[in-house]
């Protein structure tokens, strides 16, 4: 029996892991809880709960991205960026671009974020900024399908 439990809003640290580590750490979840080992297990980075209001939901998103829930992580992109974008809360929106971390995205998260905000880029002064993580994540991880992934979306220049 479990001593301790995971409390919801708990923030839980960025502990860095990898795409390749997440079955190892499923693994490491299933045999804790099957020996009955207390404390909170690895279900990804999430913010805390005194967050911005406008920097709540990225939490969700980032939990969505780690359990590679990759159509509810591009469906809470969507929807809350067009809320943003449609109220015309340029300030918000670009507050969400430069506090969203790139690395704790998947490519096609990253991909959605900048086509959902790419014909708003003149009035988001992070839009830039977040672009050149996105292409340099990209070239990095998919260096051979980058030129493709990210056709319309860049160059940056326009």
């Amino acid at each position: 029996m479990r001593t301790a439990s995971y409390k919801a809003g708990m923030p839980f640290p960025d502990l860095g892991i990898v795409p390749r580590s997440y079955a190892r750490a499923e693994r490491l979840d299933a045999a804790a809880n099957a020996a009955g080992v207390p404390g909170p297990r690895s279900r990804g980075p999430v913010l805390s709960t005194d967050a911005p209001p406008a920097l709540q939901w990225l939490s969700d998103l980032y939990v969505h991205v780690f359990r590679r829930r990759e159509a509810e992580a591009i469906d809470v992109i969507y929807a809350k960026f067009d809320e943003l974008l449609r109220q015309s809360d340029c300030a918000d929106c670009d507050e969400v671009l430069a506090n969203l971390d790139v690395n704790r995205l998947n490519i096609t998260a990253t991909l959605a974020v900048l086509s959902i905000t790419r014909l708003d880029r003149a009035r988001l002064a992070n839009w830039r900024r977040f672009a050149e993580m996105a292409q340099r994540k990209i070239c990095r991880e998919a260096p051979d399908r980058a030129a493709a992934l990210l056709a319309g979306l860049l160059p940056l220049d326009s």
